[in-house]
């Protein structure tokens, strides 16, 4: 905080010509002054706060009156002596203040709702919901492996009992790659991980077959290619394409009475190349 306020100081204020006298007492007013608002604004947020904590507290305590109190319509009632409550980040007082008033037990590990384990450290997120589910499941597979299914029933077992449990923790507590994607697919030599871009091999399989469908008598020895249109060429070249997207100005086939010619052989081979890193 110091060094950002002084470089600022510096920033702002032209000191050629002013003794360092008054350049180091002037700076020492406005640190002075800086200090003061910042552990005012400090206190007033803190203030703040606790307002907001306390009012909370008393909405509580007051729907929890209202719980204790006997109904006559049939709704969903609380049984506080089943509740649990865990506190994260909450001073002592307001820990001891709730569980006075409402009533309800504390839970130092975890607790558990809507089928997540909610823990008081965010890093022991994934060690009691993800462990814990690939040990069940485990345990699971281990029992069904005994069983005669058909590979139609252990499909279906799969889609039934396993997906579902894991697409909801997933949904729930989503891991994110604390890594962009694009550092992960660059080459080891240039400070990446290598992994493959599997849309770069999508696109050059549809390339590749589309360079066989196009040109199928076009001699890649020699230099320059040409290739007249034939009755194997589809309708619509787009076809061949599943996602329907175009991909650079590359012609995909001749018109009518015309032919085509493509520059070297190694245009293409660099297109390739340029779509397909990892086969080379």
């Amino acid at each position: 905080f110091f060094l950002e306020q002084c470089i600022l100081y510096f920033a702002e204020n032209d000191t050629q010509g002013v003794r360092p006298t008054i350049v180091w007492e002037a700076m020492k007013a406005v640190l002075r002054g800086k200090i003061i608002s910042k552990q005012s604004h400090r206190k007033k947020m803190i203030g703040i706060e606790r307002e907001k904590l306390e009012l909370d507290l008393k909405n509580a305590e007051k729907q929890h009156k209202q719980i204790r109190t006997p109904r006559t319509s049939a709704l969903l009632e609380i049984n506080p002596d089943k509740s649990e409550a865990i506190f994260c980040n909450v001073p002592s007082w307001i820990r001891e203040e709730t569980l006075r008033k409402l009533g309800i037990q504390e839970q130092s590990k975890k607790i558990k709702y809507l089928g997540i384990s909610i823990t008081r450290n965010i890093d022991k997120l994934f060690h009691r919901n993800y462990m814990d589910l690939y040990q069940q499941i485990k345990g699971d597979l281990e029992y069904w492996k005994e069983k005669k299914f058909s590979l139609l029933g252990k499909i279906m077992v799969i889609k039934m009992k396993v997906l579902p449990r894991i697409l909801f923790l997933y949904q729930q507590i989503p891991l994110k790659m604390r890594i962009q994607k694009k550092i992960t697919q660059k080459p080891s030599a240039q400070g990446g991980w290598g992994m493959p871009n599997l849309v770069f091999y999508f696109q050059a399989t549809v390339i590749r077959r589309r360079r066989t469908i196009s040109f199928p008598l076009a001699a890649r020895e020699g230099g320059i290619m040409e290739a007249e249109e034939t009755n194997v060429l589809p309708a619509h070249p787009q076809s061949l394409s599943l996602d329907g997207t175009k991909w650079g100005s590359l012609p995909l086939h001749a018109s009518q009475n015309s032919t085509h010619k493509v520059k070297r052989a190694s245009d293409l081979e660099r297109l390739e190349s340029s779509l397909n890193p990892k086969t080379k």
